[in-house]
């Protein structure tokens, strides 16, 4: 009797919880208020964005509580009257800003400080400009002249027999060899045209921004 009574219990439950499983699964979902959604996915403020601040920050600049900024990003409530005018008027104002094509107009006082620095940077871009120059063009001369010292050696080559002979020659060839590739290797060569087509592309934007100041 026992067994059965656990028995029946356990099958009682067992149906409430079917009946519930279909219930929940089949009854039709009612839509949720518009107040009870949470959006997960807000997007960011530009004007937050711009101003780099926060929401507290923001409503401080707008004279209303955080709470009251925050649901107004949400579209749960408008900003008083006064806060929206403002609002409005920094957005439309960011938007000129935007639209604008006209270049920004620096101080008298800072434009010469600017003109100062970049007159500087320019004169070191030069100078490294012309270093580097010079020095492709040494190794640009050094790599013909061995390249030159190398063809030559073949004339001199010796034959089989003259040891003492074939020991100088092997020793000037690597000596030259290594001078080609220590010194003014290909890739040294490439390095160094990249490094001088950095500095003036560098050299003409430098001075077009003092052009422009």
């Amino acid at each position: 009797n026992f067994f059965f009574y656990i028995f029946l219990v356990i099958k009682k439950y067992f149906f409430f919880f079917g009946v519930f499983f279909v219930f929940q699964k089949f009854a039709p979902k009612k839509n949720l208020p518009t107040k009870f959604k949470l959006n997960k996915m807000r997007k960011p403020n530009p004007l937050r964005e711009l101003l780099n601040c926060n929401q507290r920050d923001m409503a401080m600049l707008l004279g209303v509580s955080k709470s009251t900024f925050s649901m107004f990003e949400l579209n749960q409530r408008p900003l008083p009257k006064e806060a929206m005018e403002k609002y409005l008027e920094i957005i439309i104002l960011t938007n000129q800003l935007k639209n604008s094509k006209k270049a920004v107009v620096f101080k008298k006082e800072e434009t010469a400080g600017l003109k100062a620095k970049l007159n500087n940077k320019l004169a070191l871009v030069k100078e490294h400009l012309y270093r580097n120059t010079i020095q492709l063009k040494a190794m640009e001369d050094l790599y013909t002249k061995t390249n030159q010292a190398l063809y030559y050696l073949n004339y001199f080559k010796p034959d089989q027999n003259s040891s003492e002979r074939k020991k100088v020659w092997y020793s000037l060839r690597l000596n030259t060899e290594s001078i080609i590739l220590g010194r003014c290797n290909a890739e040294l060569q490439v390095m160094k045209k990249v490094r001088i087509a950095s500095l003036e592309a560098e050299k003409l934007t430098i001075e077009r921004l003092i052009s422009e100041l």
